[in-house]
């Protein structure tokens, strides 16, 4: 899987955390159980402490869960999700906090 990582925004809170905003760009292949995220790449190399997905692309739901971001659509039902499948090329905007 082939995936560019682009800091857009870095700073520290009063506690010493990293606070990044970053463009996640994924391309080419295909999705299966959830796109895995680099600490090292986002700014947070030792831990992520929280990721949030503000921005994503394609009209999925994103979460981050166990080291990857997970998508999903639209299920058969009210209020059902189900996880996608099959190549995605998507852009993330994610705002991460860690150190």
């Amino acid at each position: 899987m082939a995936v560019a990582y682009t800091v857009l925004y870095q700073d520290r809170t009063g506690r010493g955390k990293q606070v990044s905003n970053v463009q996640i760009d994924y391309t080419a292949e295909a999705y299966s159980s959830g796109l895995p995220v680099s600490g090292a790449s986002i700014g947070c190399p030792n831990v992520i402490e929280s990721l949030m997905v503000y921005d994503q692309g394609g009209g999925f739901a994103a979460r981050f869960e166990g080291g990857k971001i997970r998508l999903y659509q639209q299920g058969s039902g009210a209020g059902a999700l189900t996880e996608v499948s099959g190549n995605q090329n998507l852009t993330l905007k994610v705002v991460a906090v860690g150190w």
